[in-house]
């Protein structure tokens, strides 16, 4: 407040004392004058004119706004509103007025600024929780690309803690001022799409796991299950008569007419298809597939760890080309391919076959889609 009386008691001793009377001299002599003397003429007169609007209360005067902006707008800006907060600001447009100029000049001036400070504590954050997914969670499963194999490292609940424990501080806002990356075409756009995607993943995953951690619980979801759906696209299908989904040695198949069940995190998974005995058609192993076990005309792919559902929905869950209109029109649709050779003459195809699985919270009925898992997080640079 004591600043701002100074410098209104300083403009208007300037523009009434000392220029008010060369305005006034100015003005009796208006058709010798310069066109550089008039542009001097205008602007005090604009001053002169602003100051008495502003000690008359006129609603609206440049003045009492450029005195609100200051004394108001600056006090509410952080990091995290500055873009609602200025927006809200009356200095968004240029006019003669010199307390309109001033008002401009001083947004523009703490806009600048603050995106400097927006992307030092962006790239800060972006770094901290990134570091931590690198070192923490990257390349155990289910954020890997490979195949299951026996014995693979395992992401724990307390590293997914620890993540979400520091992405929940400021993910949104770091978000945002990757969005406003992209408007500037001169910035590393390509890492700022990856950073962004990233974040998307993490963030989305958070309805699926958070909800566990915050309540120190283990995953836990409801689950049903269709057999044989996409037949569109299915290939070999007619061969094996028995479709089973074991959870924790717990069948559900096929011939069932209750399909659905509960899985727990720790709990194994299987998927199990049967070929006819007397069948000319038999299932063959792949090496493709590390957790597929092939024995007796059964052909069973096994996740024994863990992330035993997840770990089959991530690992089986079908792509664009597997569906007509190029999307799963009910996640999540899982494919499964399995080698088979003709017991007569040896010829091998390739089995292609589709069930379709939901999940959901207990006692919800929202139902949850398993999200792509990031392998890596992508690294960013001060641009």
């Amino acid at each position: 407040e004591e600043y701002l009386s100074f410098q209104h008691e300083r403009i208007s001793l300037l523009a009434r004392e000392y220029a008010f009377p060369v305005i006034a001299f100015l003005s009796a002599r208006t058709g010798e004058a310069t066109s550089q003397e008039i542009t001097i003429f205008n602007k005090w007169q604009t001053i002169i004119n602003e100051l008495n609007d502003y000690d008359n209360k006129k609603p609206g005067s440049s003045l009492s706004r450029l005195e609100n902006f200051i004394r108001s707008d600056l006090d509410q800006v952080t990091l995290d509103n500055h873009l609602d907060v200025l927006a809200n600001s009356s200095a968004i447009y240029r006019t003669m007025d010199y307390f309109h100029q001033l008002h401009v000049d001083l947004h523009s001036a703490l806009i600048n600024q603050i995106e400097i400070l927006a992307e030092d504590a962006m790239l800060e954050h972006y770094t901290e929780f990134t570091d931590y997914f690198n070192g923490n969670i990257a390349g155990r499963f289910p954020f890997i690309d490979d195949p299951v194999t026996p014995g693979i490292a395992e992401v724990g609940p307390e590293a997914l803690n620890g993540f979400y424990t520091i992405f929940d501080r400021r993910w949104q806002a770091t978000r945002d001022v990757l969005m406003r990356r992209m408007d500037d075409r001169s910035r590393r756009r390509g890492e700022t799409i990856f950073a962004i995607s990233f974040i998307d993943q993490m963030a989305a995953m958070r309805a699926l796991i958070v909800p566990f951690l915050q309540n120190q619980q283990l995953p836990i979801y409801d689950f049903d299950v269709i057999f044989r759906v996409n037949q569109e696209r299915e290939k070999g299908a007619n061969n094996i008569i028995d479709w089973t989904l074991f959870v924790d040695n717990q069948p559900i198949s096929n011939h069932d007419s209750e399909t659905s069940g509960r899985w727990q995190f720790g709990q194994d998974v299987r998927m199990s298809l049967r070929w006819a005995k007397n069948s000319p058609i038999m299932p063959l192993s792949d090496t493709a597939w590390p957790n597929l076990l092939v024995s007796q005309g059964h052909a069973n792919f096994e996740y024994n760890n863990n992330w035993g559902l997840i770990g089959l929905i991530k690992m089986h869950t079908g792509t664009a080309s597997d569906f007509i209109r190029a999307v799963d029109p009910q996640p999540h649709t899982l494919k499964f391919q399995v080698r088979t050779e003709h017991q007569t003459d040896g010829t091998e195809d390739l089995a292609t076959v589709f069930i379709r699985t939901s999940l959901t919270l207990p006692g919800k009925q929202e139902r949850l889609v398993v999200p792509e898992f990031p392998t890596q997080a992508p690294s960013l640079r001060r641009p």
